[in-house]
């Protein structure tokens, strides 16, 4: 019998935290992929599927058809999660096609460029989020540009400074 461990999203959890002081009434939900696939593949009844179709079932059962957030942020922690984080983008795109997905965590800060290529993104946080979040999310509900912030990328910033560096 394999045992997958799992630890707790603490960067994740302390992000919300600072929210959660610094807005007021924010609502935050939490979806933990990595805790959703263990349980999922506990199941005796489960069947050969696909993330993205996981993805799809966890999407509507944590947020039902009523609920559309502001942004959805997405941890990147490791290169090894590029495609699934690419993967999870594209089905929280398609259920939520006008809100726009932030992805930050360590492989993010280093993978800019190949990040915002994927059109299901629309930007990255880069470095410590801690010290962005707020902004952004402000920025986000206020209908400000979010790419005014430092640290945060979105394609036409990401253009601006490759036209810098070219001239």
């Amino acid at each position: 019998d394999h045992k997958q461990s799992l630890v707790m999203p603490m960067g994740v959890l302390y992000l919300s935290s600072v929210l959660e002081k610094e807005v007021p009434n924010i609502e935050i939900k939490i979806l933990d992929a990595s805790k959703k696939s263990v349980e999922y593949s506990k199941k005796k009844d489960r069947k050969h599927t696909t993330l993205k179709e996981i993805t799809r079932i966890w999407l509507d059962q944590e947020t039902g058809d009523d609920w559309k957030p502001n942004c959805v942020a997405i941890s990147v922690l490791f290169s090894t999660a590029h495609q699934t984080s690419i993967d999870i983008s594209e089905v929280v795109k398609e259920k939520f096609p006008q809100v726009p997905i932030v992805v930050g965590g360590m492989h993010a800060t280093n993978a800019v460029g190949p990040l915002l290529e994927k059109p299901c993104i629309d930007y990255v946080c880069r470095g410590e989020a801690e010290s962005i979040i707020t902004n952004f999310f402000k920025a986000i509900v206020s209908n400000k540009d979010p790419e005014k912030i430092i640290g945060i990328y979105g394609r036409n910033k990401l253009l601006s400074e490759k036209k810098e560096k070219i001239e």
